[in-house]
């Protein structure tokens, strides 16, 4: 399969992702956000909560 030349070029190197952006887990991502921001979270009570058990019928 023949590459195009455009795509090939945009992928090679024109603008690269910093690889201060980049982090091994999602906890510490978070938390190179939070230090670098200073944003705090809040759990949401309703997102914790599972949603109700459908009735169930015995019959």
């Amino acid at each position: 399969m023949k590459r195009d030349p455009e795509v090939r070029g945009a992928l090679s190197g024109a603008r690269t992702i910093d690889p201060r952006h980049f982090f091994p887990t999602v906890e510490a991502a978070v938390a190179a956000f939070h230090l670098r921001t200073g944003a705090e979270w809040t759990s949401d009570p309703d997102a914790a909560t599972p949603p109700p058990a459908a009735a169930q019928d015995d019959t």
